[in-house]
């Protein structure tokens, strides 16, 4: 696990960033707040290294500012631990269950009316018969 996600953690737990409980969350389930956040800066085109800065920019004055947006302590540290202990608890029921959904979707799978299907023939490599 990446050490910034380790630092999310702890700063979650405490109950004071609601900002960091998003980004461990998110780093749990397999996606990327600064991913989120980079993917409107390259469709208006900035320049590559802002790309990649911006995000981290962007997160720490969320973090650093948000205890202006008039939420209570109590109700940061309620959202904090569900985001944080519900994101760790489907994390674990995804990996505990994917045999299942995987046996479940794997054969809803249908042909389209484009579908052609083509005999591969198999060429064995050794003296012909």
């Amino acid at each position: 696990m990446n050490p910034l996600s380790l630092r999310a953690l702890w700063k979650g737990l405490r109950g004071r960033s609601l900002t960091f409980s998003i980004v461990f969350a998110m780093a749990i389930m397999g996606s990327s707040f600064g991913g989120l956040l980079r993917a409107p800066l390259r469709t208006i085109g900035i320049w590559g290294p802002l790309v990649l800065l911006l995000p981290i920019i962007l997160t720490g004055m969320l973090a650093k500012h948000e205890h202006k947006l008039g939420i209570s302590l109590w109700v940061r540290r309620v959202c904090s631990y569900t985001l944080i202990f519900g994101s760790i608890a489907l994390a674990v029921l995804l990996w505990r269950y994917e045999n299942h959904l995987q046996e479940a979707y794997a054969n809803t799978f249908e042909k389209g009316p484009l579908f052609k299907e083509e005999e591969k023939l198999v060429r064995r490599r050794g003296p012909r018969r």
